[in-house]
């Protein structure tokens, strides 16, 4: 199981490698006609939720699971290692060789991409984690005594349940 931080990082590199994916195949055919078929759903969906994640992980737990210190090398090898396995899926899923990984413009583009795309994720993070540093802690009230010079309380006495022998809603009648 991943740790946080290792779950973060994580999001962040799946975030990076299909930003990466995105501007290699936007740069290779900026007509579009290239269809992924389905990266439109799934960048419709995933975008917006690793966005969230990313957000969410790195100004809540920036201090908590140590992101401000990520290692750029790092998030550059697992961004790779993610968008490599994608495309050798594609070419597999569409019957082409293999092989072709290494002469397709917008695998090459795509790959290219993932170091300015890292650079740019590391920036990111470490700026939220400093605007999380030099935000002011909440305050917390320490617990102590009641403002009150009295605490109110609810006193409960049990009493036995009566019900009512006679009239339309006592037990039933003997004839």
């Amino acid at each position: 199981m991943l740790s946080p931080r290792g779950f973060a990082v994580a999001l962040l590199a799946v975030a990076g490698a299909l930003t990466g994916h995105w501007t290699g195949t936007t740069l290779a055919d900026p007509s579009g006609l290239v269809d992924h078929g389905y990266l439109g759903p799934v960048g419709i969906v995933l975008t917006p939720a690793a966005i969230a994640a990313s957000a969410w992980l790195t100004l809540r737990g920036a201090r908590r699971v140590g992101l401000a210190d990520l290692s750029v090398s790092h998030l550059i090898a697992l961004q790779v290692a993610v968008f490599v396995a994608q495309e050798l899926v594609e070419l597999a899923g569409a019957g082409l060789p293999l092989t072709q990984f290494l002469t397709e413009p917008a695998i090459l583009l795509g790959l290219a991409a993932q170091l300015p795309v890292a650079f740019v994720i590391r920036f990111a993070v470490r700026l939220a984690a400093a605007l999380v540093a030099s935000a002011p802690p909440r305050r917390r009230v320490p617990p102590g005594p009641s403002i009150l010079p009295f605490a109110p309380a609810v006193a409960w006495t049990p009493h036995a349940l009566t019900v009512a022998a006679h009239g339309p809603r006592g037990p039933p009648r003997r004839r």
